[in-house]
């Protein structure tokens, strides 16, 4: 019927978290951070993301990069769901700034 939500649906919450994944390449830049890492996702029932944790030791120390990789997870949307909010956990590869590729920090920093 229409307007009936479902339960969550962990493959789709994955899919949707894998059509953004090739903006972590933005993440790049001056902090040096780079490599494989994860990030748990929280998602609340209306299908917005309620939290990002970045996970893996390449990242420990890279605030800037850590907060632009939750960033680009944290836009992600998928369909609403029944119950409390759910979490995934999903991969993602942050690639070395590139040589000759020069990282303008914001005003500010």
């Amino acid at each position: 019927t229409a307007g009936t939500v479902g339960p969550f649906n962990p493959a789709a919450a994955l899919k949707a978290l894998e059509m953004v994944q090739p903006q972590v390449r933005k993440c790049s830049n001056a902090e040096g951070a780079h490599g494989a890492g994860k990030v748990y996702v929280t998602f609340d029932p209306d299908g917005t993301v309620a939290n990002t944790n970045v996970a893996g030791e390449n990242f420990n120390a890279a605030p800037a990069t850590r907060h632009c990789i939750a960033s680009v997870f944290g836009t992600v949307k998928m369909h609403p769901f029944a119950g409390d909010k759910a979490t995934v956990l999903t991969s993602f590869s942050v690639p070395p700034l590139s040589e000759g590729t020069e990282w303008k920090k914001s005003p500010g920093f």
